[in-house]
């Protein structure tokens, strides 16, 4: 069974501020393709500090506001990215990893949650010259009504959702009942 969830919080980019065919299996519809903004939200606290740590992984590495084209190039670098970080993380809590209950981090070790997924995947998506504000924390509820960060990339075609729940990139937030 599926769930679908709403954005709890928007997203942030930027430091702390708010031929083939596609390979990606994404259909666009132009009006329900993008998220729809709703305003300004503040960063979470995690996200403040991991920047305060890591400063370079929260710079813009671009002066403007830049969609990628969604070609199949992109396309399949997402999910590609997406499949490999899913693969190679293995999901532990904050506080059985660091004993603390909020820590967002690069899972440098092969450990981590929804965040540090999320953070890692926009590491090695900007490694490959994806502009840092297409690429959102996105925080949203999950299927226990529960906060989980997902990274949003953002492209010309839509904005899809890269989950550690899920391996194939999508406009919706969803995840197995399991």
């Amino acid at each position: 069974m599926k769930a679908i969830f709403g954005v709890w919080v928007l997203s942030i980019a930027n430091g702390a501020s708010a031929g083939e065919g596609p390979a990606v299996g994404v259909e666009f519809e132009p009006s329900a393709a993008f998220m729809r903004v709703y305003g300004s939200a503040e960063p979470p606290h995690g996200f403040v500090s991991f920047c305060q740590e890591n400063p370079k992984e929260c710079a813009a590495n671009s002066s403007v506001d830049t969609r990628p084209a969604a070609t199949p190039q992109h396309l399949r670098e997402l999910d590609e990215v997406n499949r490999r970080v899913n693969q190679e993380i293995t999901p532990e809590p904050e506080l059985e990893h660091y004993g603390v209950n909020e820590y967002w981090t690069l899972p440098m070790d092969g450990r981590g949650d929804c965040e540090d997924y999320a953070l890692l995947k926009r590491h090695e998506l900007m490694r490959l010259g994806w502009p840092s504000s297409a690429l959102l924390i996105t925080v949203v509820r999950d299927e226990r009504g529960e906060g989980h960060a997902v990274l949003t990339a953002r492209t010309t075609g839509g904005d899809l959702i890269l989950d550690n729940k899920v391996n194939e990139p999508g406009l919706d937030v969803s995840c197995s009942d399991t």
